[in-house]
C-alpha cells in the first residue's frame, strides 16, 4: 500500500504493538490488511475497495462493509459495562 491511509494504519498498528501484517483479497477489488499479535488482544484492520470513494460502500460482489464492520466489533471484548456520564 502506498497511499497516506497506509501510513496512518501502520502508525496505529505500531501504537497497538502489532507484530504481524497479512494482506488478503476478499473479493474482486476488495482487500483487507490485518495487523495481528497486538498488545492486549487489540485488533487493527484496513479494508480497501479498488476505485472506492470516501463514502460508505454498498455491498459489492460478496462483500458488505456493514457486515464486515459489525463482525469486527462483535469480536471485540467489552470491558466496561458502566453507563457514561457527562
Amino acid at each position: 500500500l502506498d497511499w497516506p491511509v497506509a501510513s496512518v494504519m501502520d502508525a496505529w498498528a505500531a501504537r497497538q504493538q502489532c507484530r504481524t501484517q497479512v494482506l488478503e483479497q476478499l473479493a474482486h477489488g476488495v482487500q483487507v490488511v490485518t495487523y495481528g499479535a497486538c498488545a492486549g488482544g487489540a485488533a487493527v484492520r484496513l479494508y480497501t475497495l479498488e476505485g472506492g470513494r470516501h463514502v460508505w460502500p454498498q455491498a459489492a460482489e460478496g462483500f458488505s462493509a456493514t457486515d464486515a464492520m459489525l463482525k469486527f466489533f462483535n469480536l471485540q471484548a467489552v470491558t466496561d459495562h458502566q453507563p457514561r456520564t457527562a
